[in-house]
């Protein structure tokens, strides 16, 4: 099934100046994908915002490392540094209105990139203030002094993970290179993530919002239910069990533009013990199959209100 923008869909529109040719188009494009545009505010809100927060959240990181002992510990901050690098500069770029995956990945690389490097002048400033109080400390601005600075530490190595030698030479240099890794990868994908994680709307110019969420139990096979949906018979949904969040169960997202309602799209996860994944993303719909989900959603809500226990009953 090839994969089609909300852009082509539109350009069929106004070409043939026809709602029902819309219609028809989304319900043959198949998947709903970003249409590679991108205002230049995009990437300014998404490098400033991201560099910005990036000098604070170094600080912070490296505070962490110093006052943290216990290797796990140093991994999660690591870990999480790198998550919120990502996360603002994705939410930015978002904000922005960026829907070019390559771009977000660009961006979200040189965001990660210099919260990495201003963490390691902060570091390497600690640590050669208190090893070396005559040492001529680099500063942000000099990459040529900083890089000679991380080899000169290197030979030594400035903490230990057993009480022993202090970890030195390659097996510190592969630390550093994991660590790098962590943070510049994790970035990266939580900055693509975010701006991924909703369709964007080429006619109203906004994001499209989730209107409703949907659980069904797991009568039908997962290839099953796939095929179904993306063959179009949205109405076999009202005949499946609705699901219970605590169990085993399948979950539909439905997202839709809120002026024009022309755009929408559905996501199908599958939430099993230990077999969590994403079954169908984004897949496009018309407005009467968005409908079905709606009243769908509203079903259930009315017969869960109807099999509450009542508060005077208790």
């Amino acid at each position: 099934m090839r994969m089609v923008t909300h852009a082509d869909a539109i350009g069929c529109y106004r070409e043939n100046n026809s709602l029902s040719s819309l219609l028809g188009v989304i319900a043959m494009a198949g998947y709903y994908k970003h249409s590679g545009k991108f205002a230049p505010q995009g990437p300014i809100l998404g490098l400033l915002g991201g560099i910005v927060f990036s000098v604070p959240t170094a600080i912070l990181y490296d505070f962490a490392l110093f006052t943290v002992t216990e290797m796990k510990l140093r991994i999660v901050c690591t870990l999480v540094f790198g998550l919120l690098l990502g996360a603002v500069c994705g939410a930015m770029m978002c904000l922005g209105k960026v829907r070019s995956n390559l771009l977000a990945g660009i961006v979200g690389f040189a965001v990660s990139f210099t919260g990495l490097y201003v963490s390691w002048t902060a570091w390497l400033a600690g640590i050669l203030h208190a090893l070396y109080p005559s040492y001529r400390i680099p500063g942000v601005l000099q990459p040529i002094q900083v890089w000679k600075a991380v080899l000169a530490v290197n030979p030594h190595g400035t903490w230990s993970s057993g009480g022993g030698a202090a970890t030195h030479g390659v097996t510190l240099w592969f630390v550093w290179a994991a660590e790098a890794l962590v943070i510049l990868g994790f970035g990266v994908l939580l900055a693509v993530g975010f701006v991924r994680r909703r369709p964007f709307c080429e006619r109203c110019e906004q994001w499209c919002k989730r209107e409703c969420k949907l659980y069904f139990a797991p009568s039908l096979s997962p290839n099953d239910l796939k095929t179904q949906l993306e063959s179009g018979d949205i109405r076999k949904l009202e005949k499946l069990a609705p699901g219970n969040k605590k169990q085993p169960h399948y979950r539909i997202h439905l997202n839709s533009c809120g002026v024009c309602h022309q755009l929408n799209t559905l996501t199908l996860e599958q939430i099993f013990p230990r077999n969590y994944r994403t079954l169908i993303n984004k897949l496009l719909l018309t407005g009467e199959q968005a409908s079905v989900l709606r009243n769908i959603e509203m079903n259930q809500r009315a017969a869960a209100g109807a099999n509450a226990v009542p508060a005077s009953a208790k």
